[in-house]
């Protein structure tokens, strides 16, 4: 999961927003976010560059924590041997 936030923000999500600040403006405009963001459509990208940060922090803490041996992470249920009732799925990547 990191990885993937990561990868989205770094690659797609906030290149786009440094490349469209009007846009983002406009967004904020629309729904009142400007009032609760104070860096703005030109610094959101540079935020979440620095929000990307934290979440690899986060995961290297973590990673760091499992190497100690401090915690251990449960093992995931088997999702392929139970079929679902539902009409949703998993997606497989």
């Amino acid at each position: 999961m990191s990885q993937t936030t990561v990868r989205l923000f770094k690659d797609i999500f906030a290149p786009w927003d440094r490349n469209h600040p009007e846009v983002v403006q406009q967004m904020y405009d629309a729904v009142y976010f400007s009032r609760f963001d104070p860096v703005g459509p030109t610094g959101l990208p540079f935020d979440e560059l620095l929000d990307c940060i934290d979440v690899v922090d986060s995961a290297i803490a973590q990673l760091q924590q499992q190497i100690d041996g401090n915690i251990t992470l449960a093992t995931p249920p088997d999702f392929s041997t139970k079929k679902s009732s539902s009409r949703h799925t998993l997606p497989t990547w």
